[in-house]
């Protein structure tokens, strides 16, 4: 199954979206030059960037949903290499860079070299980072490198000169066979002596110092005139040049060069000359700057590349004295100085990654590969321009702090229940994890004047901001966010927004704006700042959407609650009921007197209880009914709710005992009827409702920990809960779960009692001509069977007219009244397994308890309308009967 990789899918709440943290974002991928893939911890490769596709002609359905080991574009011994580095970096362990093999889609073989990272969310490895880059050129010009080695060693075979090479006491251990010409020695006899045998007693003191001053430094010895003995005793005169050989520790081990004659001086300069050319060329053609510099920062050779590198500066120009150490970001300059000279000490290569400034005041990142140089007290190296990789990691890494941050902001929005406190938290928790550098947000009084505000890593500064409010008006970016449902971003305010009381503060940052809105009214504006290194991209402003869409959702409920309880105040006054009328009532209702007894009571109380009418009216207390755990607070509710100043909570849940010892979980409104003690009270049977609301915090709780490609459950649960109506809910969910699950294809099947069918109410890829009338009956095709059966099934042949799916998958979906329908997914190019049917059957499982919730809360909403019908009459009733009791009361007296 192609599934998306981690940060692909935006999380809406809770810790899903930081595993997907470690995102990988499609807009970062393809800005990259270097290939970047990412694979998860079983090794299958989850999402590659432009550059991979471009690179080996490969396209994404190629690669992605792939397992590393089944990859067919490396040779054997390259897959081996990536196997073990993989393993290695899940288990934590860094490994270093290696070079593979590739066989690019045309058949063309090119080498890249791997740079691989794990991938963590949350503290835990949960997969791996790749980063390919194509080192084809740099082979080749190694490859180009070993070939003028053999065409030297072919030169000095043809040369007229003398090549040789000592080790460290002089002794010869290669000669050319031009020193049978030249001396009347085969090279095999030379390899017995030392060159300073070849040389008069005077001239071989005079070589040897020379030499041994040479070998301490490692310096080149250069048009060294000297005097040697031909095997028959006559005398020649050469014109000695060497150079040191180097071990891999960078140790002098001996000294190869040429002798000349001094007649041929000339040439030899002019053939040295051309060497050095050579060697030039080959450094200023690779994709590299090389250069040489003194240990205070002094460059005595850059490379032309240098110039590429850092923008603005010639290469002649790195050579002024202390130029190179000046061009280093003040931030990194004395931990470079302080690493070479350790470098130099330690006499071992090692690797810096540092900033130089161009021109034009712009940073740019470098890796330095430095080692010390044979001469003392000098570096040299070469440095590479990884600018793009740092900023794809500083990119990252921001990215995982702003998933971090909205796991809080969306944990925190469950738990609060006040908007003003909401808001403020909000701010605080986005700058928390400094996935944002500050946050304001303000709220509105109903229309767009703005009448609270909150902000965090902002200050004193932002009372500014508050006086403008005060007035009733708001910054551009706050105006232009109002008319738009997009987010507004704005670069560099300090310069752009010279009028905003903040634009000093945003100095090195830019803002998103976006308005809180919701169900067409709009609640107020939130802002936050980040800074303009990293950049703001599109997968940024879509995760900044969601938050805000997640904090106006909080503000939409929390406004909805706040007319919730003012409802049932006024239902509180109105309690006042006849038992006559309240045989019309699904409610169990009663009154109790001032010493608790249950005076009247109706049959839904009955029921409820178990015990009849003539049970329970004057013969039973209500505290009968209620469990040890409750039943202490209840009686002091009771006491107080009888005083003068007395008060008491009205509405409440506790445990409620039958007659039988049942228990039921029950929600209780009391109110004291007006001029009595008697208390009239309203009891409604949440034991189911209690019940499903355990199953989907377990649910939560357990979605809670599935990794990040689950997360998009967290979008299916966000749709079920803020769907309005089960149109909605089936046509998003079944969306979201074929795109989530690859699936090309989908349909909800919903049950046609009155037909007896399975008949399509939903569908995903398909035509409205195609959806029209498609139905079946039970028992028939995969939907009919899994219907049926009620289980999930999956099909691998399914047909489907003008489409041939690989694989089908469906799963029933079950309210409290049975099976109501089949949501069904179809793939057309991957197979689909168990684990896509265990998905698909947490989000049925999700779909129906929202379509339970939907049904229930429109009988709730129709009963509590029917109820506050009933309570009004009830209430103008009972006054009436009081009044015709005091009518009484005062003929009675009359008539004594």
């Amino acid at each position: 199954m192609a599934r998306r990789a981690p940060g692909a899918g935006v999380e809406k709440k809770g810790g899903k979206k930081a595993g997907k943290a470690v995102g990988v974002h499609k807009a970062v991928f393809d800005s990259v030059t270097d290939g970047i893939v990412v694979l998860d911890k079983t090794g299958r490769i989850t999402k590659i960037n432009r550059a991979i596709t471009q690179t080996g002609g490969y396209t994404e359905k190629d690669v992605v949903g792939t397992r590393l080991a089944a990859l067919k574009m490396f040779t054997p011994e390259s897959l081996a290499k990536m196997l073990a580095a993989f393993a290695r970096r899940v288990l934590g362990q860094a490994t270093p860079p290696y070079a593979v093999e590739l066989r690019t889609k045309k058949g063309k073989t090119i080498f890249v070299e791997i740079h691989g990272s794990p991938l963590r969310e949350g503290g835990r490895i949960t997969g791996s980072v790749a980063i390919l880059r194509d080192i084809t050129k740099r082979k080749k010009a190694e490859e180009a490198l070993r070939e003028s080695e053999e065409k030297f060693k072919d030169v000095t075979v043809a040369s007229a000169d003398w090549v040789w090479e000592v080790d460290r006491t002089g002794k010869y251990t290669y000669a050319s066979g031009k020193v049978k010409q030249i001396l009347g020695y085969t090279p095999k006899e030379l390899l017995r002596l030392h060159f300073y045998d070849l040389m008069p007693k005077d001239e071989a003191k005079k070589a040897m110092a020379e030499f041994n001053a040479a070998l301490k430094t490692g310096a080149p010895i250069v048009d060294l005139e000297n005097l040697n003995l031909t095997k028959d005793g006559g005398e020649i005169f050469f014109l000695t040049n060497g150079v040191p050989i180097y071990d891999d520790k960078r140790k002098v081990v001996g000294y190869r060069g040429v002798d000349k004659d001094i007649t041929e001086r000339k040439k030899a300069e002019e053939a040295l000359k051309k060497s050095e050319e050579r060697y030039r060329g080959l450094v200023e053609g690779t994709e590299a700057g090389f250069y040489t510099a003194a240990l205070n920062g002094d460059a005595l050779y850059a490379s032309k590349f240098v110039e590429r590198i850092v923008e603005g500066f010639k290469a002649a120009e790195w050579r002024k004295k202390g130029f190179w150490a000046a061009r280093i970001h003040q931030n990194d300059r004395k931990a470079v100085l302080r690493e070479w000279s350790r470098g130099v000490k330690s006499k071992k290569p090692f690797v810096l990654q540092y900033r130089f400034v161009c021109r034009d005041g712009t940073p740019v990142w470098v890796e330095d590969h430095a080692f010390p140089s044979p001469s003392k007290d000098m570096i040299e190296g070469f440095i590479l321009d990884i600018t793009e990789r740092k900023k794809a990691e500083e990119h990252l890494a921001h990215i995982d702090l702003v998933l971090r941050a909205v796991r809080n902001v969306n944990q925190l929005i469950v738990r609060e229940k006040s908007s003003e406190k909401l808001l403020k938290s909000v701010c605080e928790t986005l700058t928390r994890e400094q996935g944002y550098n500050s946050a304001w947000a303000c709220l509105f009084d109903g229309g767009s004047k703005p009448v609270m505000a909150a902000e965090s890593g902002i200050g004193t500064k932002f009372s500014a901001m508050e006086k403008l409010m005060k007035k009733g008006k708001l910054t551009r970016c706050g105006e232009k966010a109002l008319g738009q449902n997009r987010v507004v971003v704005t670069e560099d305010p300090a310069k752009s927004c010279r009028g905003c009381p903040l634009h000093c503060f945003y100095a090195g940052k830019n803002a998103l704006t976006v308005r809180l809105a919701h169900g067409g009214r709009t609640y107020g504006l939130l802002s936050v700042s980040v800074p303009a290194a990293i950049g703001v991209d599109r997968e940024e402003q879509s995760l900044f959407m969601e938050v805000a869409g997640d904090i106006s959702l909080a503000l939409h409920s929390i406004e909805l609650g706040s007319k919730r309880v003012k409802a049932a105040e006024m239902l509180r006054e109105s309690e006042e009921k006849y038992k006559v009328f309240w045989e019309n009532t699904g409610t169990a209702m009663c009154t109790v007197e001032a010493d608790k007894t249950i005076s009247f009571a109706n049959e839904t109380f009955s029921k409820l209880c178990g015990y009849t009418l003539k049970e329970i009216e004057w013969k039973k207390k209500w505290t009968e009914f209620v469990t040890k755990e409750y039943l202490k607070r209840m009686e002091e509710y009771h006491t107080e709710r009888r005083k003068k100043d007395g008060e008491a909570p009205s509405e409440y849940e506790f445990d409620f005992v039958g007659k039988k010892g049942a228990v039921r979980k029950v929600f209780l409104s009391v109110q004291l009827i007006p001029g009595t003690k008697k208390s009239i009270c309203s009891l409604i049977d949440i034991t189911e409702r209690k019940k499903a609301e355990e199953m989907l915090r377990k649910e939560d709780k357990r979605l809670e920990g599935l990794t990040a490609d689950l997360s998009f459950l967290y979008e299916v649960t966000s749709i079920a809960f803020a769907a309005e109506t089960e149109q909605e809910l089936l046509g998003k969910a079944l969306e979201e779960s074929c795109r989530a699950l690859g699936a090309e294809l989908g349909i909800v099947w919903m049950h046609d009692k009155e037909h007896g069918e399975l008949v399509a109410r939903k569908c995903f890829g398909l035509t409205e001509q195609e959806c029209a009338g498609m139905s079946m009956k039970p028992g028939e095709g995969c939907a009919g069977k899994s219907f049926q059966r009620r289980a999930p099934l999956i099909s691998t042949k399914r047909r489907l007219r003008g489409y041939k799916p690989t694989t089908s998958i469906c799963v029933p979906l079950t309210t409290k009244g049975g099976t109501i329908g089949v949501v069904e997914v179809l793939s057309l190019s991957t197979e689909l397994g168990m684990g896509e049917q265990r998905l698909l059957k947490i989000v049925a499982d999700q779909v129906s308890t929202a379509i339970n919730a939907l049904r229930a809360r429109g009988e709730l909403q129709k009963s509590v309308k029917e109820l506050k019908k009933i309570n009004k009459f009830l209430v103008g009733r009972e006054m009436r009967i009081i009044e015709l009791k005091n009518e009484v009361k005062e003929l009675r007296d009359k008539l004594k």
